[in-house]
């Protein structure tokens, strides 16, 4: 799994192991959940300079992508 990471010269894994044990969590195992959950905690950590992605940034950013009401095919909000 770090094998690109050390390829790249990084020594050490991006998500250190509580984020990815909430990314687990949150995400229920579920791809397109891993994959938003995850592409948001990156950008999180890179905006606020981080080197390595933490449990609390993938919370945040939890709350970003998960917390919102869903859209309805015609783009409103439910009510």
């Amino acid at each position: 799994r770090n094998h690109r990471c050390r390829c790249c010269g990084r020594e050490t894994g991006i998500f250190d192991r509580p984020a990815r044990k909430r990314v687990h969590e949150l995400s229920r195992g579920v791809p397109r959940r891993i994959n938003l959950l995850c592409d948001r905690a990156l950008l999180g950590a890179y905006a606020s300079g981080a080197p390595q992605v933490a449990a609390a940034v993938v919370d945040k950013a939890a709350r970003e992508v998960f917390d919102r009401p869903a859209l309805r095919l015609d783009g409103e909000r439910p009510a």
